[in-house]
C-alpha cells in the first residue's frame, strides 16, 4: 500500500513563507498529486480569513497559526456533518482529531493536537480501511472502519483509561499498578495487558469482547461483572441489559487487525468469511460456487476488488455490488438473484 502522509511543516511553512527552494519544489509535488490542492485551498483560504479578520499587523506569522488552530478547534462541532462529497471541507474544521481516510490504496494521515487545556481529549477516528494508534504507555490499538478512540491527557496518572465506539484490537502493555480500561457504551473492560477485540458500534444490539491472550473483567452500568479466558467471548445485550460468555472463534473475531492473512486450497465460502471482516463488508456466496472451488493467496494491503477481480480470473464466477457495502459472487452466465 502506499501511504501519504500530508506535510504539515511543509505547508505551515509555506503559508508563512519561509519554505527553502528545495522545499518549495517538494510542496509544488505534493500540490499536484490527487485530491491535495483542495485540501490546501481550504487550509489557505482560512489562514486568509484569519489574517483578515486581526486589525493590527503583527509580524509573527506563528501567531496566525496559532489563531488558526485555535479557528479549527471551535468548529469541530461542524465536522459531525461531513460527508465524502463536501470537497474536504472537513480540513477547514477539524479539531484535535486523527482522521483516517483510505481511498483506493492511498492513506491520507491528520492530526492536531492541542495541549492547552491539562485534559483535554486526544480523539483517532478512521472513516475507512483500519489503522495503528500507538498509546502514551506502548499500547497498540488496531481502529477498524467508523471507529474512534479518545484518552484524557491525564491518561496514565492513576490509570489507563480509554473510550471507544467502533471495532478496535487491543495489545495492552503490561503494568500492573495501572489497570487498562476501556469504556465500550454500557461495557466496561479492565486489563493490565492482554491482547483482545472490542465490536461497540452503537447501531448494533451486541457489544462483543474477544479474548485471545490473558484475561480481563467485563462490568456494566448495572454492577453485573465476569471475567473472560482466552478463546472466550463475551457478549453484552443492551437492549436486555444481559451479560453472557461463550467459547469462540476468537482469531476470526480479530483476524481483521493482523498485517497478511493465509490461504491455503480454502473454499470460496471459507475465504470470503475471512475477507468480509478484513474489508468490514457483506459477502454473499452462491451455494453453487461456496464449496466448489479452492484458493491458495496470501491477502496484505489490497484493494478488496483487486483481489475479486482476481478470484474471479481463476475460476468461472461473477461478483456485483449492491451499493450498500454488500457484495454477490455467483457462477458465470448467472444474474445475482
Amino acid at each position: 500500500m502506499k501511504v501519504d502522509i500530508i506535510p504539515w511543516y511543509l505547508i505551515i511553512k509555506h503559508l508563512k513563507r519561509k519554505t527553502s527552494d528545495e522545499e518549495e519544489k517538494l510542496f509544488a509535488i505534493w500540490l499536484k498529486e490527487g485530491k491535495n490542492r483542495e485540501i490546501f485551498s481550504s487550509l489557505q483560504k482560512m489562514w486568509q480569513e484569519i489574517v483578515a479578520e486581526v486589525s493590527d499587523y503583527n509580524p509573527d506569522t506563528q501567531y496566525y497559526w496559532t489563531k488558526m488552530k485555535e479557528r479549527m478547534q471551535q468548529n469541530t462541532e461542524s465536522s459531525k456533518r461531513f460527508s465524502f462529497r463536501s470537497h474536504w471541507r472537513i480540513f477547514a474544521v477539524a479539531a484535535s482529531i486523527l482522521l483516517v481516510l483510505s481511498f483506493s490504496t492511498t492513506l491520507f494521515l491528520w492530526k492536531v493536537k492541542i495541549v492547552d487545556k491539562p485534559c483535554l481529549a486526544q480523539t483517532y477516528s478512521t472513516i475507512s480501511g483500519k489503522s495503528k494508534v500507538i498509546l502514551p504507555d506502548g499500547t497498540e490499538v488496531w481502529l477498524h472502519n467508523n471507529t474512534t478512540l479518545s484518552y484524557n491527557n491525564d491518561f496514565g496518572e492513576k490509570d489507563r483509561r480509554v473510550s471507544l465506539n467502533g471495532e478496535a484490537f487491543f495489545s495492552v502493555t503490561k503494568n500492573a499498578d495501572k489497570p487498562f480500561i476501556v469504556n465500550a457504551d454500557q461495557l466496561n473492560v479492565q486489563v493490565y495487558g492482554t491482547r483482545f477485540n472490542i465490536e461497540c458500534f452503537s447501531g448494533k444490539e451486541n457489544i462483543l469482547v474477544s479474548l485471545l491472550e490473558g484475561s480481563v473483567a467485563l462490568y456494566t452500568d448495572e454492577n453485573q461483572k465476569t471475567f473472560l479466558k482466552p478463546d472466550q467471548t463475551g457478549i453484552y445485550n443492551k437492549r436486555l441489559s444481559s451479560l453472557s460468555v461463550e467459547k469462540d472463534d476468537v482469531a476470526y473475531a480479530a483476524s481483521w487487525a493482523a498485517e497478511t492473512v493465509r490461504f491455503e486450497r480454502e473454499s470460496l465460502a471459507q475465504v470470503c468469511k475471512y475477507l468480509s471482516r478484513w474489508y468490514n463488508v457483506e459477502i454473499e456466496v452462491d451455494p453453487q460456487v461456496s464449496d466448489h472451488y479452492a484458493y491458495t493467496f496470501t491477502v496484505r494491503e489490497e484493494p478488496l476488488e483487486e483481489i475479486l477481480r482476481l478470484i474471479s480470473k481463476t475460476n468461472p464466477v461473477s461478483y456485483s455490488f449492491d451499493g450498500k457495502r454488500r457484495i454477490f459472487i455467483y457462477p458465470v452466465g448467472e444474474s445475482h438473484r
